[in-house]
């Protein structure tokens, strides 16, 4: 596929992302933080309201997601105007990326109750699966984006059947006491509930905006090549977090439960002992993919995206930044500051935003890069003055 219809496919689904994120109220991290608590003290009945209004909370604003798309999909916007026959294609992939909404769900009521490695087998079958498949697709029929989402709605939908029968199986007992349980059991407890879950779901949408808006500003003051240059880039150089996303998906429910418990030494040990096993190897490997970025990406994508390279070089060194203090923010929400980290995600996604509008007209893809790399240095370090504070 070439660059520049690689670039389209990407703003794309960048621009399917943000909308969705926009009502997307990430109620999956309120469940594990709540859920945890109800789980330690044995309220298995507030376990089960939880969880039904958490899935009713994901249909309503899924199904508001993919109507807004539908009414966008009317206007000829620049991100499709020259591709008229995707329009029913892009309809079906937002129908199917809207079912994420219930897949979080599940995969969050799998980690709390203690199915870490079930849940990270799943995730990394069903992610090898679409890319496998999208990449048959796109080797096949090079210049056809219909095909490409296509195959892209098929792997959500079956990945939705997927990782929800596997809660359903693995956590049937909430599901059976679910229809005989009210929501209104939670009703004392909706102020606190409400304010964790806008100012989280706040914090998640600038962080969404300042990860996919990025590519959208890159395609408003570049061209759709440059996109493709840093979406190759930042694929390659966010591949390392497959050595800490096992680690992300086991580590919010420990860490909310040691912080309710107030035994911080046992956290910053455990943190401290993450932050190595994960932080060496990847300086290694951030030093020998930055020695060889032309012969990976020449090999990988061919040479037509070799002007990635640079982009990757700086890309590698985010990716490592945030792969290596992965726990950050898992850690704040635990310890309640949800808010926090909301305002800093805030100033560092406008920060972002201007570093980006300052490069990325004259060094395109590499601009981009080195504002997402400035959102990162000045959220994480942030982000950590906070948290030594707080554990001391």
């Amino acid at each position: 596929m070439g660059a520049e219809l690689y670039g389209t496919y990407v703003l794309i689904v960048a621009f399917v992302e943000t909308i969705q994120e926009f009502l997307n109220p990430n109620i999956d991290v309120a469940l594990v933080k709540f859920v945890s608590e109800y789980k330690t003290h044995g309220q298995e009945q507030k376990i089960a309201a939880f969880a039904k209004a958490s899935y009713w909370t994901a249909g309503g604003f899924g199904l508001g997601g993919t109507i807004l798309l539908t009414l966008l999909l009317a206007f000829p916007l620049e991100v499709w105007s020259g591709h008229k026959d995707l329009r029913l294609y892009i309809l079906a992939f937002a129908f199917s990326r809207s079912l994420l909404f219930f897949d979080n769900i599940s995969m969050s009521l799998l980690r709390v109750h203690g199915r870490f490695r079930f849940n990270s087998v799943i995730r990394v079958i069903l992610a090898t699966l679409d890319l496998l498949a999208v990449s048959v697709v796109a080797y096949m029929s090079p210049s056809k984006l219909t095909s490409v989402f296509a195959v892209l709605t098929v792997c959500n939908c079956l990945g939705a059947v997927v990782r929800n029968g596997a809660a359903l199986l693995e956590c049937r007992s909430i599901f059976k006491a679910a229809p005989n349980v009210g929501i209104s059991l939670l009703k004392p407890y909706w102020p606190e509930i409400r304010g964790f879950v806008l100012s989280n779901s706040a914090s998640r949408t600038i962080k969404v905006l300042a990860t996919r808006g990025e590519l959208l500003l890159l395609g408003a003051v570049s061209s759709a090549q440059e996109v493709a240059y840093y979406a190759v880039a930042k694929k390659l150089a966010y591949s390392i977090w497959l050595f800490a996303d096992p680690l992300l998906v086991a580590i919010y429910p420990q860490l909310a439960s040691l912080v309710s418990e107030r035994r911080f030494s046992e956290v910053k040990a455990m943190l401290k002992r993450a932050s190595l096993m994960i932080g060496m190897p990847l300086l290694v490997i951030w030093l020998g993919l930055s020695a060889l970025h032309d012969v990976i990406i020449g090999t990988l994508y061919g040479n037509d995206y070799l002007k990635a390279g640079s982009c990757l070089v700086v890309l590698l060194m985010a990716a490592t930044i945030s792969a290596t203090l992965f726990w950050l923010g898992p850690l704040l929400l635990s310890m309640g500051k949800a808010i926090l980290r909301f305002q800093v995600d805030l100033v560092a996604f406008v920060l972002g935003v201007i570093v980006g509008f300052l490069l990325a007209p004259s060094f395109g893809a590499v601009g981009m890069a080195i504002a997402l790399l400035s959102v990162y240095l000045f959220g994480h370090s942030t982000f950590l003055y906070v948290s030594i504070r707080e554990l001391r």
